[in-house]
């Protein structure tokens, strides 16, 4: 339309040529709605002509996004100091010794030991999160759970920020669904049915 507005200047103007060039830009938008009503017809044709098969299902994924991936680093670092802390209180009130070993260099697989005055002994990873969302272990934290089976504990405080909470779960690799991500993730839903307040 743009180019019709300049060639119908042009032939005021008196511009050679202008005016039969105009006459084609007439003719090719008056065939524009024929253009489209074939177009429409042949992808109507195409469409009605596709014909399903059997369907073979090879793989299904459920893909979700990593939950601590936009938290700033500061903030899980903060949550995680919160929730060892809530962890060594919430063990030195029942009368426990704890130690942490929590170091990365040492490899435990576990932040806390803890001995009680029973003598029970827990091996104590501890997650810490800003709300409630899944946690995941490492593949070591997992091996150790595996390994130690009821004397090891799952402690993941949420709300860190705010009013920290503290859930645990005795023996996650007997009573948490895991799901494999490079580590091992465990549902939030999961953990609230299977933990103690």
């Amino acid at each position: 339309l743009k180019q019709r507005l300049n060639l119908k200047k042009d032939v005021a103007k008196g511009i050679p040529a202008a005016k039969t060039k105009l006459n084609n830009c007439d003719q090719e938008i008056k065939a524009l709605p024929k253009k489209r009503a074939e177009a429409e017809a042949n992808l109507i044709r195409e469409i009605e002509g596709i014909q399903l098969g059997s369907i073979d299902v090879y793989v299904r994924a459920f893909v979700t996004m990593s939950l601590t991936e936009d938290i700033p680093a500061k903030t899980l670092r903060d949550a995680e100091a919160i929730a060892i802390k809530t962890a060594m209180e919430y063990e030195h009130d029942r009368g426990a010794e704890v130690k942490d070993v929590s170091n990365p260099s040492l490899k435990k697989g576990f932040d806390l030991q803890s001995r009680h005055p029973n003598g029970e002994v827990r091996y104590i990873e501890v997650k810490g999160r800003t709300g409630i969302t899944s946690v995941e272990l490492t593949a070591n934290e997992w091996r150790q759970a595996a390994n130690h089976g009821d004397r090891y504990w799952l402690y993941i405080v949420y709300h860190c920020e705010t009013e920290p909470q503290l859930r645990r779960c005795q023996d996650p690799f007997e009573t948490l669904t895991e799901k494999a991500t490079g580590s091992i993730r465990i549902n939030a839903g999961d953990i609230m049915r299977n933990s103690d307040v």
